[in-house]
């Protein structure tokens, strides 16, 4: 079950963002808790008390990188664990575009493989409404770093999900 005070920290901090897609934001932090959980029951290596922790991270897992949300907001409502989770997740905005992407890249290599199970729902996620802007320079740049991130970061594990191969798919199409 569904922790109300996360749930309900997720909408306020999220609320009236919407995506390139034109979906709300809260909507792609949803599915990417489902996606996550599809993973983790496919890989079946995770208690439910890991499972839980982790469909947390992934429905928080945008809040440092977008919205005004502190480490010490967070430390209020989630563990320490995963709070190092989202930071993993997080971007560095405060570095100009291409040192940030190559700096995150890095950043997924290093994670915990928890972290790069959500990587990959996150991005299966964006993947799914990348064909609405073929015409658009952000969907192929999207596009492209999906699939550095895909194919340097993830191990032998999650290369063999579901998951990864209908992401993969998706890239090629595109």
């Amino acid at each position: 079950m569904l922790e109300d005070h996360v749930w309900n920290f997720v909408k306020i901090k999220h609320a009236g963002q919407y995506r390139k897609s034109g979906e709300l934001v809260i909507n792609h932090l949803i599915e990417v808790a489902s996606i996550t959980m599809i993973l983790l029951n496919e890989l079946e290596i995770f208690d439910q008390k890991e499972k839980f922790l982790l469909r947390n991270v992934a429905l928080l897992h945008d809040v440092l990188e977008d919205t005004p949300t502190t480490i010490k907001e967070l430390s209020n409502i989630v563990s320490l664990e995963t709070i190092q989770y989202i930071e993993f997740l997080t971007e560095d905005g405060s570095l100009p575009y291409i040192k940030r992407k190559k700096a995150y890249l890095q950043q997924i290599r290093t994670a915990p493989l928890q972290v790069k199970i959500i990587k990959l729902a996150d991005i299966y996620s964006g993947l799914k409404t990348v064909h609405n802007f073929k015409n658009d320079s952000w969907a192929k740049k999207y596009t492209v770093y999906a699939k550095r991130i895909l194919v340097q970061c993830m191990p032998t594990t999650l290369k063999k999900t579901s998951i990864y191969k209908k992401s993969m798919q998706i890239i090629i199409e595109f």
